[in-house]
């Protein structure tokens, strides 16, 4: 069976140390596909992050039940980005800080990329989608930040 996963919220780090603000609050939209999406929705997530510096780490998360043997997956693509940024897939456990990630992707290139990660035990509570921008945003005037769009974000049982 397949669960998507909905209702994300973000938060970013900076220098280990988490930047406060309702981050979820102004950086998720639904907006049309701007190329196809392999899932062939016609409405994807837009998410989006002003004056990010290289290396913050950047969170889409959702508090969830992960069981051993799940497989997340998810496609993304990001066309209005400054910062070179790369991607992976993070299970979190609050228990014990324990964490597994996907292998790393970069978001530069103009098409969907799919990432997948398997979960090894029941012990995960967190999905997190980890953006990093590798060099800080440049004011230019009408955009200064990283956005990217959320294809199919699903746990796969």
């Amino acid at each position: 069976m397949e669960y998507p996963i909905e209702k994300l919220s973000a938060l970013m780090w900076r220098n280990g140390i988490k930047i406060e603000g309702d981050h979820d609050f102004y950086c998720f939209c639904k907006e049309p596909a701007p190329v196809p999406a392999p899932s062939k929705n016609a409405h994807v997530i837009k998410y989006w992050e002003w004056y990010v510096q290289a290396h913050d780490l950047f969170r889409l998360y959702k508090k969830t039940e992960l069981c051993t043997g799940d497989i997340v997956s998810v496609n993304l693509l990001a066309l209005e980005n400054d910062c070179d940024a790369v991607a992976r897939l993070m299970a979190y456990c609050e228990f014990d800080d324990s964490e597994i990630q996907s292998r790393t992707i970069s978001l530069s290139q103009r098409g969907w990329q799919k990432l997948t990660l398997e979960i090894p035990s029941d012990k995960y509570t967190y999905i997190n989608i980890e953006v990093i921008p590798q060099k800080a945003s440049i004011l230019k005037g009408t955009w200064d930040g990283m956005a990217g769009f959320v294809d199919d974000f699903k746990i796969i049982r």
